[in-house]
């Protein structure tokens, strides 16, 4: 039976993956294994080692405390819990141009204002 932390790491790693749009198999390649252990290691049912997890971590352009976050006790960069669509929305973003990225923390911006 997968570890609990096995299974949260490898929705993590699924997670972020979606989030920079690419596929098992893209991700498989760039990491040297088959799109079959990319699966295992997405469902838990494979431990992923550390310097795999480095790997990904550094393909996928994202610390290696991603994968740990919203496990008990594990918080994003030392503040509060954030939501999952706080994470996905953060990830998004750092995946943006920085004049994309201003643009759309202007909007949000706007968007909060007429909210009030």
């Amino acid at each position: 039976m997968a570890h609990q932390v096995d299974v949260h790491v490898g929705s993590k790693v699924r997670e972020r993956r979606k989030v920079k749009g690419l596929t098992q198999v893209q991700v498989a390649t760039e990491l040297g294994i088959t799109f079959q252990q990319m699966q295992k290691y997405e469902t838990g049912s494979n431990r992923i080692s550390s310097s795999k997890l480095f790997e990904i971590a550094k393909f996928m352009d994202c610390p290696i405390t991603y994968f740990f976050e919203g496990l008990d006790g594990v918080e994003a960069d030392g503040e509060a819990p954030r939501t999952q669509t706080e994470v996905r929305m953060l990830h998004a973003t750092r995946a943006m141009p920085e004049k994309l990225r201003s643009k759309l923390l202007e909007m949000a911006e706007m968007m909060v204002d007429k909210a009030s």
